[in-house]
């Protein structure tokens, strides 16, 4: 019984890669919204009916897919949130920020798939404005960055400190999405990202 039982899960750990892998590769070809499930079931050899034994919709199966991606980027943005919060802004801070992106972005290069897949293919599914989404949460971040340190020049107008953040967070996505899908290599992104930090944390000292 208990290695009927061990078989079954070691089949069915194989059926859910099929599926898995059948939808990377018909939605990186055709894009979510052109993929159905039907084909995702004929792809990866699966029956339609026990595709849905496993995923009640391809949006679950995407979701699926592009998680180990939102994860890193969701801890990137922890990571900023926690860094830009902390009393004292230091070198030995933005030297921890680097380690993280730079390890960060080497582990993303690595599903350049996926975070293609997340970016430019999954428009019509639930998850289509995550990249605006992101954005909308980091201009919230780096606003209540400066509320806590409440030490921003009088003068400056509040539509002003909008457009900075605006400029601030575009600057920061096209640079991660550079480094993800551009051909670099892990000193060249170190070196780049060396250059962002230093700018970044020029600007957290000064406000």
């Amino acid at each position: 019984m208990v290695k009927t039982n061990i078989a079954m899960q070691v089949l069915k750990k194989e059926i859910n890669r099929k599926i898995l892998d059948a939808t990377k590769k018909l939605v990186s070809q055709k894009g979510f919204r052109k993929t159905s499930m039907r084909e995702i079931a004929n792809v990866s050899g699966v029956s339609l009916g026990n595709l849905y034994n496993y995923y009640a919709s391809k949006d679950d199966i995407l979701k699926t897919i592009v998680k180990p991606v939102v994860d890193i980027m969701n801890n990137i943005m922890e990571s900023v949130k926690t860094a830009s919060l902390a009393e004292n802004i230091s070198d030995e801070v933005g030297m921890q920020q680097l380690d993280l992106l730079c390890a960060s972005v080497m582990k993303l290069r690595r599903m350049k798939q996926l975070v293609k897949i997340l970016y430019y293919k999954s428009d019509g599914s639930e998850i289509a404005n995550y990249q605006t989404d992101y954005k909308e949460n980091a201009v919230k971040t780096v606003k209540t960055w400066r509320l806590h340190r409440n030490n921003l020049p009088k003068d400056m107008d509040d539509k002003v400190l909008d457009f900075i953040v605006q400029m601030h967070v575009n600057w920061m996505m096209t640079l991660l999405e550079g480094l993800i899908l551009q051909d670099f290599d892990e000193p060249q992104i170190r070196q780049l990202l060396r250059e962002y930090i230093s700018v970044d944390w020029m600007y957290v000292k000064k406000y």
